[in-house]
């Protein structure tokens, strides 16, 4: 067992004076023992150096898990906004499909701000922005405002085109079952 933890020049000479085995080892323990000893003790400087090198580096990660959880929580909160809001887009599609134009032709407005004089384009932005929510209002309760005839007759043949696909879904549904039900006739 003491041949493990000596060095291969004593465990060569260990093992051709067999006399002097207890006294190798004796020797051998007192000089790491000395060893130990003679080095320097870590100073003051080294174990504040180490203790503050650590303390960072477990602050930092307690940092990263806070933001990492905070952005956790941001996430599920939008998902759960989104979810809850999802019905609300579902109703208003109508509405969202036509104002898709006007930010389209807004987009401008939010592109180049800082190219242009602002005052302008603020203005110009608020008045679209009162025209479409005045839109929107007179469409939602009826009142038939510029443009509703048409956009009657898209969701008039949107509802159509989706009447035609359920038609034809439902007729190859019936094919089908038919074929592997009925036999193949």
């Amino acid at each position: 067992m003491l041949d493990v933890m000596l060095p291969q020049s004593q465990i060569i000479f260990q093992s051709s004076l067999p006399s002097l085995n207890t006294s190798m080892a004796e020797n051998g323990a007192d000089q790491t023992a000395d060893n130990v000893s003679d080095q320097e003790q870590p100073s003051f400087l080294e174990k504040l150096a180490k203790t503050l090198i650590s303390v960072i580096f477990v602050v930092s990660i307690i940092v990263l898990f806070i933001v990492d959880l905070v952005w956790l929580v941001i996430a599920f909160v939008l998902a759960l906004v989104f979810i809850l809001l999802i019905p609300v887009f579902i109703i208003l599609s109508p509405v969202l499909i036509i104002l898709i134009p006007v930010f389209v032709i807004l987009s401008p407005v939010f592109i180049v701000p800082g190219l242009i004089f602002l005052s302008p384009w603020i203005i110009t932005l608020a008045l679209v922005a009162a025209c479409v929510i005045v839109w929107i209002y007179r469409y939602v309760t009826g009142k038939n405002p510029v443009g509703a005839e048409q956009v009657d007759k898209v969701r008039e043949k949107v509802e159509e085109f989706g009447t035609e696909v359920k038609n034809k879904v439902e007729q190859l549904y019936n094919y089908i079952a038919n074929i592997f039900v009925g036999g193949g006739d």
